[in-house]
């Protein structure tokens, strides 16, 4: 929450209504940089996190430093002030883009979009394409050959005013045109299903981008041989390790291959039938 970000909250509300994303709203930013830490581990897609200026990109550090250490696709997206309003005090303004620079994958620096002639047309970045961007991003949050997946932050610059339609203007999202008072109430109507335990309210209909399309959907995983194709040679000792995200199918492969089972806390399944408890003291 905070108004600095709220051009990026109408751009997320508005995701939502056309179907391509899933909006959750925390009000700690700590507990937000967690929830998303999670998402992208059980997925293996990044979440982005969309904060405020000041202390609310501090308390995403613990959670980016995580996703750094377990190699944890991330997105940072953090509101900032402009050029003009740094260095001189302002409120809740600080070099946001190096609390994560020493273990970010990427900084992006992106300065506020300026005013165009005509009012019709969107703000522009000068020497930024906002597809490219997103592409350059993504890509450095899920990992290269050269460097594995990780925190990747985009530091957003906006000036006043902080959003774009004024309320009971009309947003465009997939082939329909909302007022914003509809598009909160979709919003806030979905938030109550989703507090209830029901799934959310179809979106608009029509051709809406998704996350898949900008290389979504859970990571590679590479194929694991079975107990059936695995011959093992009894003059060498063998275990089966597991480690994040190894899952039922380690436990399977230790089970029907006879192996002992090391299971690391991240793998889930510590408690599989094969599983050596307490490994850790007899590697000691």
């Amino acid at each position: 929450p905070g108004s600095r970000s709220q051009a990026l909250a109408l751009a997320a509300a508005a995701a939502e209504a056309g179907g391509a994303v899933r909006l959750h709203v925390r009000v700690d930013e700590r507990s937000a940089g967690f929830f998303a830490l999670g998402v992208a581990r059980e997925t293996g897609v990044p979440a982005p996190i969309i904060v405020t200026s000041g202390t609310a990109v501090a308390n995403l550090v613990p959670a980016a430093l995580e996703a750094h250490e377990a190699r944890v696709p991330m997105l940072l997206l953090t509101a900032d002030r402009p050029d003009e309003l740094r260095g001189i005090r302002s409120n809740q303004t600080t070099r946001q883009g190096e609390l994560v620079g020493a273990f970010a994958r990427l900084v992006l620096e992106v300065p506020a979009p300026a005013a165009v002639p005509d009012s019709t047309e969107p703000p522009w970045i000068a020497g930024f394409e906002p597809d490219r961007l997103a592409r350059t991003a993504l890509q450095a949050a899920r990992g290269t050959s050269e460097r594995p997946a990780g925190p990747v932050q985009l530091n957003l610059a906006f000036r006043e005013p902080l959003s774009g339609p004024p309320l009971g203007g009309n947003l465009r999202v997939g082939t329909e045109t909302l007022t914003v008072s509809e598009l909160f109430a979709s919003a806030r109507a979905d938030a109550d299903r989703e507090l209830d335990g029901e799934e959310p309210a179809a979106g608009p209909a029509g051709d809406r981008p998704r996350l898949e399309a900008m290389g979504g959907g859970n990571r590679a995983v590479p194929e694991w041989p079975g107990a059936e194709t695995y011959v093992h040679d009894d003059g060498v000792r063998a275990v089966v390790i597991a480690g994040a995200d190894a899952g039922d199918r380690a436990e399977a492969f230790a089970h029907d291959a006879g192996l002992p089972l090391l299971a690391e806390v991240v793998s889930g399944v510590r408690f599989g039938r094969e599983a050596v408890t307490n490994y850790s003291a007899l590697l000691d």
